[in-house]
């Protein structure tokens, strides 16, 4: 699973209205973002954070292609994504500067104990990947059956309609 592109930003922060070009290339497993000061680097590393925090925007839009979906910044929570890591001057700050002690956090932990816990980690995102897999399939389902229900009634709308214009039309020439 791998983000390809971001569509759409709107609102958010730096970006106004943006959209990527057709013709721009896709983003690659790994990625290193540079430009000049004010281009939005902080910016997108934001909205990856988003992803890597599963927590929708709260001010703005954007739009994600994550393989061949689209999934909304508002979708963050509850959409199957793929897992994203932002190394940024905020994440330095988080885990070193801020740190009362002045220890940097672990990063490994070593020992049969960190083994077991990580095979669990493991299995809750894989459980919790095929979730939101069903959910998906689920709302589909659902604006499946409603777009079949509104069609169906339309349809015997119709019908009635049809059926009232004729009666009358019959009820006029007995006239």
């Amino acid at each position: 699973m791998e983000i390809r592109r971001i569509p759409k930003i709107k609102g958010y922060r730096v970006f106004r209205e943006t959209e990527w070009p057709q013709d721009a290339d896709r983003f690659a497993r790994f990625n290193l973002i540079y430009g000049w000061n004010g281009s939005g680097k902080t910016t997108l590393a934001g909205l990856f954070r988003h992803i890597q925090e599963r927590t929708p925007l709260t001010q703005g839009e954007a739009l994600f292609e994550i393989d061949d979906r689209r999934v909304s910044s508002t979708e963050l929570d509850t959409s199957v994504l793929p897992e994203v890591r932002v190394f940024d001057c905020n994440a330095i700050k988080r885990t070193v500067l801020e740190n009362p002690r002045g220890h940097l956090p672990p990063v490994y932990y070593l020992g049969e104990d960190s083994v077991e816990r990580q095979e669990q980690i493991k299995q809750l995102r894989d459980a919790r990947t095929s979730a939101l897999e069903r959910k998906a399939e689920h709302d589909q389902e659902q604006q499946a059956a409603e777009a079949a229900l509104e069609r169906f009634c339309t349809d015997r709308a119709r019908e009635i309609k049809n059926l009232l214009t004729v009666l009358r039309w019959r009820a006029l020439q007995q006239l």
